[in-house]
């Protein structure tokens, strides 16, 4: 929100209030997909004394159906229109928006990185509108971890591993998801798993500039440490990495302030909105991976013998 975004993120707006309902609206646009949603809730009225109570997700649902539709700008005028429609779609932005409640909407259409876009949510039978505006960033380009002959993912608590990137225009937030695929072995039965080691996240408000940050071997195997658990006779090997960059716009940026230093960003924007007459986000993000990216020989070495992760069974090359 993971930035990580990850995978099992809250939702990142508190819906439950003790006023009248007010929409709640998200929507993060992908310049790199033809496919954009947008997902319109609204807060609820818990009870006093009700805390605990189950909330149902129709309670999260609005009983008059809105318009949504988005804005294309140039020079300061609308040059085109993108009506949303209803969408039974259960995607939810890699576990951004997990609540089930809110109502999906789409549109095909790719946005322009550099153009300004303004999203209305209007409901006619309530006389409520809600409206943001943002300016799409474009893709950063990873530079490592990248795919080519001789490269490696090496963690180890010696030297710590670089990632580095060319960011973009109106860039935010960026951060990384390590995915280590390996096999497990016992009593000849052969298994394959993943385990998942995120980045810390970075915020990055200068463009077209190439970023190196260092990433912590010891916390990768803190990391694995903490996801795996030993098993008499177990053997697991390593068989490749796969890298998830997530990069935001430069509003979400401003959003997630001073929570940068408590965790995954997208999961903290707690009450922080760019959406006026509601709550919620309209900005834009990228999702980019890397696969089939090969561990060096010291990786495995380190997770055979150090001293967090020496009882998991990994086994390495001359062993």
């Amino acid at each position: 929100m993971v930035l990580v975004l990850c995978q099992a993120c809250t939702n990142n707006i508190e819906l439950y209030v003790n006023s009248d309902p007010t929409p709640v609206v998200y929507c993060l646009l992908n310049p790199l997909e033809d496919t954009q949603y947008v997902r319109v809730g609204r807060s609820f009225n818990l009870p006093s004394g009700e805390s605990d109570k189950a909330i149902s997700p129709d309670s999260l649902s609005w009983s008059t159906e809105p318009e949504v539709y988005i804005e294309e700008w140039e020079d300061d005028d609308p040059v085109r229109l993108i009506i949303f429609k209803r969408s039974d779609i259960t995607r939810r932005d890699s576990g951004l928006f997990p609540v089930s409640g809110l109502d999906v909407y789409r549109a095909e259409f790719k946005p322009v990185p550099g153009k300004e876009y303004h999203l209305f949510v209007y409901f006619e039978g309530l006389d409520k509108i809600v409206s943001a505006e943002t300016i799409v960033m474009s893709a950063p380009e990873v530079l490592d971890p990248y795919n080519v002959p001789g490269r490696t993912i090496s963690f180890d608590t010696i030297s710590p591993y670089y990632l580095r990137w060319s960011g973009g225009d109106y860039p935010g937030l960026y951060q990384g998801l390590f995915k280590m695929n390996y096999s497990e072995t016992i009593n000849d039965n052969t298994v394959y798993e993943s385990c998942y080691f995120k980045t810390p996240v970075y915020r990055k408000q200068s463009v077209s500039e190439i970023f190196e940050e260092r990433v912590n071997g010891l916390n990768f195997l803190k990391s694995v440490a903490d996801q795996l658990d030993d098993a008499p006779g177990i053997k697991r090997e390593v068989i490749n990495f796969e890298f998830i960059f997530y990069s935001t716009g430069s509003d979400l940026s401003i959003l997630v302030g001073g929570d940068l230093n408590e965790g995954n960003p997208f999961s903290i924007i707690r009450n922080s909105s760019n959406i006026y007459g509601g709550s919620g986000v309209f900005s834009s993000m990228v999702i980019q991976k890397v696969t089939n990216l090969e561990a060096s020989l010291t990786t495995k070495y380190f997770l055979a013998t150090s001293q967090l992760t020496k009882d998991l069974g990994f086994i390495y090359e001359g062993q």
